[in-house]
């Protein structure tokens, strides 16, 4: 990854604009604009080069210009952006082209049928979302337009980076595709080496458009936005950061972001930007005003995983400035502000992580980082050429399976003094036949029962002190204990419920317990047999996330934080080497469904939220920030306990 110097507090000014309006950019005004900013408290913007509809909105001397612009709108921008002091990135389309995909439709993604890669249905209406295709990176397409376009916008505006949107892997069966293929030896009727080319595919253009842009500005910044893969780390080299796209009121929901955040932020010498809307909903939205303390309590949880914050929104065709958009922009931009002195440079303080093998969260995964952030416990997500010395306990959930040298590795972990906590079939070898590590149990096979129920044997294991078996709608392994302590065991049903042998309404009621433990700890290690995160993703059982955080308790007794918070709380704590000193990170606010969006509106303080503390190092200071107020604490060996008098939305506590 090519480092360069990003900054915070940038806004995504969407542009995408039909050749069915005319009079673009004819209310453009500098110097609103520039009064916009600065009410906006940006420090840096996307402006538009050319958009999903294939126009340009500047003077392209290659044919591209919207035919109604009335004036050079992005020179226009960029002006007021240096008269203002911001920083200005300009965007470029790469997959969705409405305009090439109309004058070129040999050039867009085929299915395996050689239909047309279609269009999306747009969320309410019968009408389409967007009628554009997707365009192939094997086509001429990149050659005659992306590359010609973005060497313009390089050389004639000078932006100081550029953000290519839409530039995701994409299967594809049109003839360049299968031509590229042949060329290297895959095979054109195999969907895996198809796929194999997609990916490919999309490392060349990146390539190409990386060397080309630094050629000519070996300091801009450059991201390609697609679906923000993990484990892509090959792609570091033509990019100059990350960004996830991630609007909660989207289709991302309130959890998307920190789940992935959690693991960007590990990557090392990688700069990370977070991206949510001012929008109620989402992309495209006009008029649409989320509340202002929704953007606050966002913009706070991207900072949160030191992450830059950027927040979308969609200039009119006109050009008029939505002043009101920017000043409720402004309401989250000037906190952070506010707060720069303690969120640049930080690292992640966690002791705990959620181990990932694949491109893509699961939803056993997402489970176990939800857990772990309605439980306030700091954690970070890993793959396995990340460096984990950091991490007391490494979880491992429902169905990561293992090869030879990611079982050494896990082995090697355990000798140095880290914990495992599995579910399920994890830690089996990819045949499943058997635990390549330590978990204190030996793999009997798959349950035979489509629901189990759990009983906790150990008193201390649930909060709620319930000791009745509770229902799981995942089974998962039958195993026996071979070493450590059995706390919980399973019960298996009646029967399997099915159309001619069921009982009620549900599930077979629990009958006797199945003779596989449900819960075994040893020194090193906790199992839980059944497929728990799983079923906390789908079901969000109270007692699941009871059961986990219990187990997790006894593999690390003694953590570095402890906060009494609910489970809507969130906590984060991450350390500033210069000066040295520890950043505690606290939010609340719970988001209510309403129709089919999360919203966050109210925010009720929370009074006299206890805090526990475990670090390297006694604290001479604790104090909140940027207010400055001292906070007194007391200190009872290597413990340090103090109360946080009020949470409002968010705080920041210094630890020195």
């Amino acid at each position: 990854m090519r480092k360069t110097s990003l900054i915070d507090r940038q806004v995504h000014l969407d542009f995408h604009t039909s050749e069915h309006i005319i009079g673009i950019g004819s209310q453009f005004d500098e110097d609103k604009f520039v009064e916009a900013l600065k009410v906006g408290h940006i420090a840096a913007i996307n402006l538009f080069g050319i958009c999903h509809h294939g126009w340009a909105y500047y003077d392209s001397k290659l044919g591209y210009k919207h035919p109604h612009l009335q004036t050079n709108l992005l020179e226009r921008q960029m002006a007021a952006c240096h008269k203002a002091g911001v920083r200005p990135v300009v965007y470029n389309t790469v997959r969705w082209n409405a305009r090439v995909a109309r004058m070129h439709p040999e050039w867009t993604v085929r299915e395996k049928d050689g239909s047309s890669c279609g269009a999306l249905p747009h969320p309410h209406s019968e009408l389409p979302m967007y009628a554009w295709n997707t365009l192939c990176l094997n086509s001429p397409y990149i050659e005659e337009y992306v590359l010609p376009s973005t060497e313009e916008i390089m050389t004639l505006l000078k932006p100081s980076g550029m953000f290519m949107d839409i530039t995701f892997a994409h299967v594809c069966y049109c003839d360049y595709c299968k031509e590229k293929a042949t060329g290297l030896g895959l095979d054109t009727d195999s969907d895996e080496d198809m796929k194999t080319l997609a990916d490919v595919s999309k490392k060349d253009y990146r390539e190409k458009v990386a060397k080309l842009v630094w050629k000519i500005d070996r300091k801009a910044t450059l991201f390609h936005n697609d679906h923000q893969m993990r484990r892509e780390h090959e792609a570091d080299s033509f990019r100059s950061h990350c960004e996830i796209e991630s609007l909660p009121t989207g289709f991302w929901g309130y959890d998307h972001f920190p789940c992935n955040a959690a693991y960007f932020d590990q990557l090392k010498d990688s700069e990370v930007v977070g991206m949510t809307g001012k929008f109620h909903t989402s992309w495209g939205e006009f008029g649409g005003f989320k509340h202002p303390n929704a953007l606050r309590w966002e913009s706070a949880q991207i900072a949160s995983y030191g992450c830059l914050t950027c927040i979308g929104h969609h200039l009119h065709p006109t050009g008029e400035i939505d002043l009101d958009s920017f000043r409720l922009i402004g309401e989250s931009f000037k906190e952070l502000e506010e707060r720069q002195e303690w969120l640049k440079n930080s690292r992640n303080a966690a002791e705990v992580a959620v181990l990932i093998t694949e491109n893509r969260l699961t939803d056993a995964e997402i489970g176990a980082c939800k857990m772990l952030l309605e439980a306030q416990v700091p954690f970070a997500v890993v793959d396995p050429d990340m460096d984990w010395s950091a991490f007391k306990v490494l979880l491992l959930p429902d169905e990561l399976l293992l090869d030879l040298k990611l079982s050494q590795a896990l082995k090697s972990f355990q000798e140095k003094g880290g914990k495992l906590l599995a579910s399920g079939f994890s830690g089996l070898d990819s045949e499943k036949r058997k635990f390549l590590v330590n978990l204190g149990v030996t793999y009997k096979g798959e349950s035979p029962w489509n629901i189990e129920y759990i009983q906790s044997t150990d008193t201390g294991l649930l909060a709620s002190g319930i000791s009745d078996p509770f229902l799981v709608y995942h089974s998962g392994a039958v195993v026996s204990r071979k070493s450590g302590k059995e706390l919980a065991k399973t019960w298996q049903p009646y029967f399997n419920r099915a159309a001619a042998r069921y009982s009620g309404h549900r599930d077979a009621p629990y009958e006797k317990p199945s003779g596989s433990p449900s819960v075994v700890v040893t020194r090193k290690a906790g199992y839980i047999s059944q497929r728990i995160f799983q079923s906390y993703h789908k079901w969000g059982t109270r007692l699941y996330r009871e059961l986990v955080i219990g187990v997790l308790k006894k593999l690390l007794p003694t953590p570095k934080i402890e906060v009494d918070l609910p489970s809507a709380g969130r906590v984060a704590l991450r350390q500033q080497a210069k000066p040295n000193r520890h950043i505690l990170h606290l939010l609340y606010a719970t988001p209510i469904q309403r129709g089919s969006i999360g919203v966050i509106e109210d925010i009720v303080p929370i009074h006299d939220v206890s805090i526990a503390l475990r670090l390297e190092k006694r604290p001479k200071s604790i104090r909140l920030v940027p207010q400055g107020e001292s906070i007194p604490f007391k200190q009872n060996g290597e413990l340090t306990r103090f109360t946080l008098p009020k949470l409002e939305l968010s705080q920041l506590v210094e630890i020195t």
